[in-house]
Formats: C-alpha cells, structure tokens, sequence
C-alpha cells in the first residue's frame, strides 16, 4: 500500500512538472509575440516618421517655389 502511495505521489510530482514546463513554453511564446508586436510597433514609427519627413521636404520644396514666383513678380 505504501508503495502503491508513493507511486502517485511520484505521478503527481510528474504531472506537476510537465505543467509547469508547459506554462513555461507558454510564457515563452506570449513573451516572442509581445517582443514581434513591439518591433512592428517599432517599424510603424518609423515609417510615420519618413512620411512626416517627406511632408517636411514637400512643403520646403512649395514655399521655396512660391516665394520665387512672388519675388519674380516682385520685379517686374
């Protein structure tokens, strides 16, 4: 009988581990798609920040335009 007991004993101790080496795996993929999220977070920045870039360079490029029209009105 006591054998029989230490048997499922050794079984739940089994069990417990492979439960804990699943959450394991779990928390270690959770933690992968958190950090795959973060570098697309990352990405999507950075392409804000290009087009907020060309925008900038768009609007120098038309003021400088603008101006030279006026100035060349200017002097006539």
């Amino acid at each position: 009988e006591r054998e029989r007991e230490r048997e499922r004993e050794r079984e739940r101790e089994r069990e417990r581990e492979r439960e804990r080496e699943r959450e394991s795996q779990a928390s270690a993929r959770d933690l992968v798609r958190e950090r795959e999220r973060e570098r697309e977070r990352e990405r999507e920045r950075e392409r804000e920040r290009e087009r907020e870039r060309e925008r900038e360079r768009w609007l120098s490029a038309y003021v400088s335009a603008c101006l030279f029209v006026c100035t060349s009105l200017c002097v006539r």
